[in-house]
């Protein structure tokens, strides 16, 4: 006699790119300063129903300083800065290859949602001696 199945759990479903909820979080969010959320604002505009602007899409840093009016140096550091707060992934510049690179397409990029932090440790199931 078999035992019976026990159903594994379903898949956590994926996260669906929400352009209103991605502008929130950004407003929202502290150290965003001015030059990280006008970029921001305009890569979403700029960005399609999935959140991601292809390569070689509209988002140069040329294109992008006359959108935001800003200087090309301004707007490389609110992308990176974006990226390191997690509001946007692209590829790693070292992995896009030299025959893209000298076409000076630009890495694609997808609009993400930060995962909350925590504000307080992790809760360890260790109790101290």
């Amino acid at each position: 006699m078999t035992p019976p199945r026990i159903p594994s759990p379903a898949a956590p479903a994926p996260v669906v790119y929400d352009r209103r909820a991605w502008e929130r979080q950004l407003l929202a969010a502290s150290g965003v300063n001015h030059d990280m959320r006008i970029v921001g604002l305009v890569l979403a505009h700029l960005a399609d129903d999935a959140g991601e602007l292809p390569a070689a899409g509209p988002h140069s840093n040329g294109q992008l300083a006359r959108l935001c009016r800003l200087q090309e140096q301004r707007i490389r550091e609110a992308v990176n800065s974006l990226q390191d707060k997690r509001f946007l992934t692209r590829p790693v510049l070292q992995e896009w290859t030299k025959d893209v690179r000298q076409n000076y397409q630009v890495r694609p990029v997808t609009l993400t949602m930060p995962l909350a932090r925590r504000s307080e440790p992790a809760h360890t199931s260790a109790v101290p001696a």
